[in-house]
């Protein structure tokens, strides 16, 4: 199993390396069930449901999730690395979603590193196979062609 809070920390040094600022917000990381995606990162609210939280110092609170499988010791270390990367630019370019901000930070990322950050991890082909893998291990029913053994994996037993 890897360990997310190294690999975590590594990644928002390589962010600080690349001179975007990361000053403005404090994460917490954390490992997540999901098979609809890699990496999310949320903002911290208070009970009012509006207003973000703020650490001690001022600063925003986000907590980053990225999918448990990626912590596998079969699963990329690139493609953790990615992930926790573009979630980070979320928190450094909170308003922007994927937008001109964010973009600007992810080339950036991919011109000085060469990694693949993009807006969708679907478009990554290393990303296909771990939703496959994900998908794999949640189902409750695999199907197998008795001719040719291609399997489906279900939820339930009807399309």
């Amino acid at each position: 199993m890897k360990n997310l809070t190294a690999a975590a920390a590594a990644a928002e040094k390589k962010i600080e390396q690349a001179g975007i600022p990361t000053e403005n917000f404090s994460a917490v990381y954390r490992a997540a069930d999901s098979g609809s995606w890699l990496g999310c990162c949320t903002i911290r609210l208070l009970a009012d449901g509006k207003t973000a939280m703020k650490d001690s110092s001022g600063k925003r609170m986000f907590v980053i999730s990225v999918n448990r499988i990626l912590l596998d010791d079969s699963s990329s270390d690139r493609i953790l690395e990615e992930t926790l990367v573009h979630e980070i630019l979320h928190a450094c370019a909170w308003e922007d979603g994927h937008g001109g901000k964010w973009k600007f930070y992810a080339v950036r990322m991919n011109r000085i590193y060469g990694m693949n950050i993009a807006c969708r991890a679907g478009e990554d082909e290393l990303a296909q196979t771990v939703f496959s893998e994900t998908r794999r291990r949640s189902a409750k029913y695999v199907m197998k062609c008795r001719k040719c053994g291609h399997e489906e994996y279900r939820d339930r037993t009807c399309p």
